[in-house]
């Protein structure tokens, strides 16, 4: 059935609205697990021991279905490229297409047509191609004189939508979801400079795009010339391709002239996409692995015993892994030795500082003698962004000669011919390092960390792996992080487990499992690093089954400690009296939207009992809130507004600025964001969610 195991063998219905699926939760496994306990998948099965909250889950650096996301304020990257020649001499003789998958969350009015939310400017906006005031397509040009030319009809907010302008003989085609919407004259462009902006038009401050960007390419060929069905799968680099972008697990140029871009602001590599995956494409810990998430500067961090296995001495060796860090402030640790500031020297160092890769190594136990970061010229020289996944992998060669590669290309390269000290008796740190003035904790996911003592992986630049890694000869530690018990088939979050949430296998009501709260303690976080995640004004739906235990008030979802956001929960405690109940705010600091307190616009109809599975759904559809109950409408409360953006991070069996423990029981648990669901009364599922879409 639907979600039994990780192994994506899945039969039945696919979900057609699986690309707007942003969490998915079938509380399948062995009964008690948590996401608490890490392996080592090496031979040597190293015991491997958790300090503070790291957590591991389905967010990973494989698979072929991304986004980038642009916050609207900061965001875009830049490439200094010659895409395409313009000019007002031969505008007839032009020919090129732009086209991309966008999902915008917003509407900007940020002065004249062509200052947009821009998805490519050329040329400090010599031309500019994006979404106007009016949310319609915009292809905009300066050739002695502004020239712009809009769709005829309007992009919708929070939907996936295959937006696509071509240029032929002199004429602009719009193009929405492959439908013409107009043409327009083509006056060419005076662009000299030909700099190409992604997310931004340079010339316009505010022209910054909110939302998502998926699969941009820019092609030197008419495209398309009718209307078209949209591709199902991301683009590829066709003849005459010279841009594409937006597709990959990092800010990368897939065309052949593989542009390096520059990053500003904060963009994000999201695996929320517009592609429906298919049957082969549903998570799978063989395919897709997973990674370990460290969200604290304080106190997250892993540790496995030091031991002769760990001796480097004068051997070759490789430490390699994914790394995505939710910020580049101060240092981030990604591995290194003791417990302590006097234990730290007694081996290998590997670190990120100032986004750059940096290596220690001591070979008499008291000093970095070998190699060391504090200057600034021994550290590497490509930088690492945020918000992105980054392959990282240093070597030592031919006994004396270290080498660090970022993604697959060489960075720096060190000669020193020591002995790296022995660490036998020290233990070893993924995510801090015993140092000096501080532990330099690792905030963000580290996936597929491996130490290979004894070979040099790589001597020359590679291409950085696309599935996850294997214990090859000579691997001392392996940590895949595919252990979690609750984990995301929407391959979106690392879920905390916190108290002892779990799975259970005794009560359930599809597959093997459902989650399990005590009612006091425990709880599910999810890290909030995913905009997505806020619904914001954008149509959604919150769905699961449900069975209590006890009558006490308990919250299903909500936003977590010191912000009023978004919730749903059963409450015994009021006067609504054991209904459900929902609330929404768009002030971030009291329920103004929606509110199920005592009279309360918010409370359901139905007292729930305990021993029982209900399907509960919440669900927007334009300024309609809906809770339904056994896919029976139990409350609708039409209100405009917008929700606010969650400070903190998302909490499933507590609400976190009251409490209010849930102690029950919850299974398949989904959000969809962007889709509303259910708007009348329907038939709740009678399987197992589907992990795919086609």
């Amino acid at each position: 059935m639907f979600g039994a195991s990780k192994s994506g063998k899945l039969p039945g219905t696919p979900d057609p609205q699986f690309n707007y699926v942003t969490a998915l939760l079938h509380g399948d496994g062995t009964n008690g697990a948590q996401n608490n306990t890490f392996l080592d998948s090496s031979t040597n099965n190293a015991t491997i021991t958790r300090t503070g909250t790291p957590t591991q889950g389905s967010f990973s650096p494989y698979g072929s279905l991304w986004s980038n996301y642009f916050n609207g304020s900061t965001d875009y990257f830049v490439s200094s490229t010659s895409l395409l020649a313009y000019s007002t001499a031969n505008k007839n003789t032009d020919v090129f297409t732009f086209e991309a998958w966008v999902y915008i969350t917003a509407t900007k009015t940020v002065g004249s047509t062509y200052q947009s939310q821009s998805m490519l400017a050329k040329g400090n906006v010599y031309i500019n191609w994006g979404i106007d005031s009016s949310n319609q397509l915009l292809l905009y040009s300066y050739a002695t004189g502004v020239h712009s030319f809009s769709s005829t009809t309007a992009i919708s907010l929070n939907t996936w939508t295959h937006v696509a302008s071509t240029v032929s003989g002199g004429t602009i085609t719009h193009y929405i979801n492959g439908v013409a919407s107009g043409t327009g004259t083509w006056y060419g462009s005076d662009d000299t400079t030909d700099i190409s902006t992604i997310g931004h038009a340079p010339a316009v401050s505010a022209a910054y795009l909110q939302g998502y960007i998926s699969n941009l390419r820019v092609t030197n060929a008419l495209v398309y010339s009718s209307a078209f069905t949209p591709s199902k799968t991301p683009l590829t680099a066709i003849s005459g391709t010279q841009l594409l972008t937006c597709q990959s697990n990092r800010f990368i140029d897939n065309s052949t002239n593989a542009f390096v871009p520059t990053i500003n602001g904060t963009p994000s590599v999201q695996r929320f996409n517009p592609f429906l995956p298919t049957y082969s494409q549903a998570y799978s810990t063989s395919v897709y692995g997973g990674s370990g998430y460290f969200n604290s500067a304080t106190t997250d961090y892993l540790t496995f015993p030091g031991s002769s296995q760990f001796t480097l001495g004068t051997n070759d060796f490789t430490i390699e892994c994914w790394v995505y860090l939710n910020d580049i402030t101060a240092r981030k640790y990604i591995y290194g030795p003791g417990s302590d500031t006097a234990s730290h020297y007694a081996g290998f160092g590997l670190e990120i500082w100032n986004q750059q890769v940096c290596m220690w190594a001591s070979s008499d136990g008291t000093s970095w003698n070998m190699l060391e970061c504090d200057t600034s010229s021994n550290r590497g020289n490509i930088y690492i962004p945020q918000n992105t996944w980054t392959h990282i992998a240093v070597v030592r060669t031919g006994g004396n000669t270290f080498k660090n590669y970022v993604n697959g290309v060489l960075d720096r390269t060190f000669t020193n011919s020591g002995s790296i000290a022995n660490n036998t008796s020290q233990i070893l740190n993924i995510g801090r390092a015993a140092y000096l003035s501080g532990n330099f904790y690792f905030n963000g996911y580290i996936s597929n960390f491996r130490v290979v003592n004894g070979t040099a992986v790589y001597t020359s630049s590679f291409t950085p792996p696309t599935t996850p890694l294997t214990a090859i000869t000579n691997t001392k530690v392996l940590t895949l992080t595919t252990n979690a018990g609750i984990y995301d088939n929407a391959m979106m979050n690392d879920l905390i487990t916190v108290g002892s949430a779990q799975i259970s296998t005794s009560v359930k009501k599809y597959g093997t499992g459902s989650l399990s709260f005590n009612g006091t303690t425990d709880y599910l976080i999810l890290p909030k690093n995913n905009a997505i995640l806020d619904p914001l004004s954008g149509n959604f739906t919150y769905e699961c089954w449900l069975y209590l235990s006890s009558t006490q008030r308990g919250s299903i979802i909500g936003s977590g400690s010191g912000s009023n956001v978004f919730t749903v929960w059963v409450d015994y405690n009021s006067s609504s009296s054991g209904k459900l109940g929902m609330w929404a705010s768009s002030n971030g600091s009291s329920w103004n939207m929606i509110n199920s307190d005592s009279g309360g616009n918010g409370i359901g109809t139905t007292v729930l009992s305990t021993g029982v599975w209900y399907h509960v759904a919440y669900t927007r559809s334009g300024n309609t809130f809906r809770l339904f109950l056994n896919g029976n409408l139990e409350v609708s409360v039409t209100v405009s507004g917008t929700i606010a953006s969650s400070n903190s991070s998302w909490e499933i069996g507590r609400q976190g600025t009251y409490g209010y423990y849930l102690n029950g029981y919850i299974d398949d648990f989904r959000i969809t964001q962007g889709y509303a669901r259910y708007t009348s009364n329907f038939t709740p599922p009678t399987a197992a969610l589907p992990n795919y879409g086609s």
